[in-house]
């Protein structure tokens, strides 16, 4: 048997200790992988590919992060976009944790008169300005390595040669074609013959254009130059108050990521705007509770890590909103007494929450210098606001639709406001020096997810691909329990005892979670695990 006093030599759940009772669970057959100089972890094979060649030809986690996210929106552009967000926490060899948060923000102009009928999921009044250029260029100021040309480069040949179309792609684009149908950009690009069918070669040369031109020009090329009057002037067209003074602003903050003790790791989350503090609070609630001899699946489990999200996101509701604008008590919210006082109020018998599932990806970077990355970018709904602007190739987010026409909500549409954030990801750090970095897709999905696969790690001593791959729940609309398939059949009996409206999903429901983790020991083995729910891989160097 392995030594268990060694996590780097444990064999069943490596590195994390000792196995416990779940053996069954810890030990898929495919990974986590391993690797020293590199791993990338992400829903596509080219993508994860693109940032390990970065990695192989000398460049940073953080060079390899652009090159991967840059493929991710050519393979998977219903997912993320130029037009779209993104978020990052990174931790730096020199030992810094740092957050970039790139949501955009709505036009210095927005009222909440402007949607008198509700904020709409589509259309060019949808748009906020687009951050993950922005974020791209403020990581690699600061970080990077190697000339952007260099990092863009598989994605413009990507763009310009062309991919085979995925099973994915091609069934988002067949269930969406009559939404693309209504956008003269969507329809060039995606249905010009119909929509692609699995192994169709998908061409995107305006797209090829517009990354060269980010490459040689920066974010003055994307927001400021003739690309970013091209989408200023096709969002005007459709009603949208945005200007040019709105996309000079610059859109990436970099901030201090939230964090909190867990049960002897160290936790750590997006800052404000996003709402990554649902999970961290969630994780204080439930840390009162014993989970000796349990399992993720046990009934009581999770029904109080749901009642423990669910009373998080009341916590949201009431107080969630741009943190510049509003002042949302989060020292309190993330307190051990709050906590307790929260851990009280399980079953209080106030509604279930109704939450949103969204389209979004997420992947995460670690080098062999000890740098690691979880990153996560968004045009939130499927296809954004399925407007593409002519001639950029550039695909609009609809990120307008997470805020409220409300007055009285603290997420209220304010000029030049940015929105509580469904986008984050999270480190997670022992004292021994393992540290992971991770996140996954989904809107109101990702705290809850992010939660079950913190817990899974820390508590239940499963190693990263075995926490990935175990059964999932989340919280869905209107106020379900939604549990994938494989779990027992004692536990959906006993949830709806509980109290819970249960819906059993499939066996692997990719709309709830598709995850994506690395990590890296003390002595520098790095490890990755990817989930199979979606198309994605982990690869290592």
């Amino acid at each position: 048997m392995a030594d268990s006093s060694n996590p780097t030599l444990n064999l069943v759940g490596l590195p994390l200790g000792a196995p416990g009772p779940h053996a069954d669970m810890r030990m898929p057959a495919c990974g986590p992988i391993l690797g020293r100089r590199g791993v990338v972890a992400s829903a596509n094979h080219l993508a994860s590919l693109a940032g390990l060649d970065v990695m192989r030809n000398g460049g940073n986690a953080i060079d390899a992060t652009i090159a991967t996210s840059a493929v991710m929106i050519i393979v998977q552009p219903y997912s993320s976009h130029l037009g779209g967000d993104a978020f990052a926490t990174i931790r730096t060899a020199s030992g810094e944790t740092l957050a970039v948060n790139s949501g955009g923000r709505a036009s210095r102009n927005a009222s909440p008169d402007d949607y008198p009928d509700g904020i709409p999921m589509r259309g060019a009044t949808a748009v906020a300005v687009p951050g993950l250029v922005d974020a791209w260029c403020t990581a690699h100021e600061r970080l990077g390595t190697k000339p952007m040309s260099e990092l863009l480069a598989p994605a413009v040949q990507l763009a310009r040669d062309g991919f085979p179309v995925t099973r994915m792609l091609a069934g988002v684009i067949a269930n969406l074609q009559d939404l693309l149908a209504t956008d003269v950009g969507c329809r060039e690009v995606f249905l010009s013959d119909g929509p692609p069918r699995q192994g169709a070669i998908l061409k995107q040369p305006d797209l090829a254009q517009t990354l060269e031109a980010i490459a040689s020009g920066g974010r003055f090329a994307f927001y400021s130059g003739d690309i970013g009057q091209r989408i200023i002037e096709c969002l005007q067209a459709g009603g949208s108050k945005l200007d040019a003074d709105d996309f000079a602003q610059d859109q990436a903050v970099w901030g201090e990521p939230l964090s909190i003790d867990y049960r002897g790791w160290k936790v750590y989350e997006q800052p404000l705007p996003s709402q990554g503090f649902v999970t961290l609070e969630a994780l204080n609630i439930i840390e009162g509770f014993d989970v000796d001899d349990a399992s993720p699946t046990d009934p009581e489990v999770v029904h109080r890590a749901a009642e423990a999200i669910r009373l998080a996101f009341y916590d949201r509701i009431a107080h969630a909103g741009d943190p510049d604008i509003v002042d949302m008590p989060i020292e309190r919210l993330l307190s051990k007494t709050y906590a307790a006082e929260q851990r009280q109020r399980i079953d209080d018998g106030r509604p279930a929450v109704t939450t949103h599932g969204g389209d979004t990806t997420s992947f995460a970077v670690a080098d062999g210098e000890g740098n690691l990355v979880s990153f996560i970018q968004s045009t939130f709904q499927p296809f954004g606001a399925a407007v593409l602007v002519p001639g950029t190739g550039v695909m609009m987010n609809d990120r307008m639709y997470g805020f409220s026409n409300d007055p009285e909500s603290p997420n209220v549409v304010r000029p030049g406001a940015r929105t509580n954030h469904t986008l984050n990801s999270w480190l997670l750090e022992r004292d021994d020096g393992l540290v992971y970095a991770g996140g996954t897709p989904g809107a109101d999905y990702q705290v809850q997810i992010n939660l079950q696969m913190i817990s899974s790690i820390v508590d239940f001593k499963m190693n990263a691909q075995a926490a990935i791959s175990a059964p999932k729940w989340a919280l869905t609309g209107p106020g379900d329990l939604s549990l994938e398939g494989r779990f027992p059949d004692e536990t959906f009996a006993a949830l709806a005892g509980l109290g819970h409206t249960v819906v059993r999903g499939n066996a692997w429901e990719g709309t709830l979670c598709r995850c994506q983790i690395v990590g890296r020991t003390a002595d520098g083995v790095l490890y990755g695990a990817s989930d199979p729910r979606a198309e994605g891989s982990a690869l290592s160097i």
